[in-house]
């Protein structure tokens, strides 16, 4: 055996290491995406107002407790921005369009049409053009980007790397892909949780 050659050991270890590189770098860059669009959708919420002294007017108490069922964030149209309820808390564009939906399920974002374009899923991000065709979706075991139809067409696994046809066949896969890394792509059933 060639001294240069690492044993098994070795690779599995860094392999190891490999991963659990990626499973934080996934969870990083879906709280910087979370975070970044929210900051973006949360840009020219009202116009800037002169501030107002928070303190109440002489004589009035402060509640210790507030309850409501829902509870809703206006602009000076009246329009309804921010919205929490039991079901989770709605932002809202200009016109009253849900924007972010955070909820049980996950996190909904959607474009200026009302398309969610991306859902934050347990474990699943999902992101769909403006016609509401998936184009890509990461899970722990898988990346799979989809061509303008919804058909699978680009695998990434630990398997390996696959290109498909639009029946999902692997028409080119990585020299260390085994003949079933196309299995790998997820299952409609188990990404759409919504």
């Amino acid at each position: 055996m060639d001294t240069q050659t690492p044993s098994l050991q070795i690779v599995l270890e860094r392999l190891e290491r490999v991963e659990r590189q990626n499973r934080r770098l996934k969870v990083a860059g879906i709280v910087a995406l979370v975070l970044a669009s929210l900051l973006v959708l949360s840009c020219g919420f009202g116009s800037p107002r002169e501030a107002e002294d928070p303190r109440p007017a002489s004589g009035e108490t402060v509640p210790e407790v507030i309850q409501a069922r829902k509870i809703e964030v206006i602009d000076e149209k009246g329009v309804a921005r921010v919205v929490l309820d039991e079901d989770g808390i709605e932002v809202c564009d200009e016109k009253g369009m849900k924007r972010v939906c955070v909820g049980q399920n996950g996190v909904s974002m959607s474009d200026q049409e009302g398309t969610p374009r991306v859902l934050l899923l347990t474990g699943v991000v999902l992101m769909h053009d403006e016609n509401g065709t998936r184009r890509a979706l990461l899970t722990e075991r898988a990346f799979v980007g989809y061509d303008e139809n919804g058909s699978a067409r680009l695998l990434l696994s630990e398997k390996g790397v696959a290109v498909l046809d639009e029946k999902g066949k692997a028409i080119w896969r990585s020299p260390l892909a085994g003949d079933n890394v196309a299995d790998d792509a997820p299952e409609e059933a188990e990404t759409e949780q919504e």
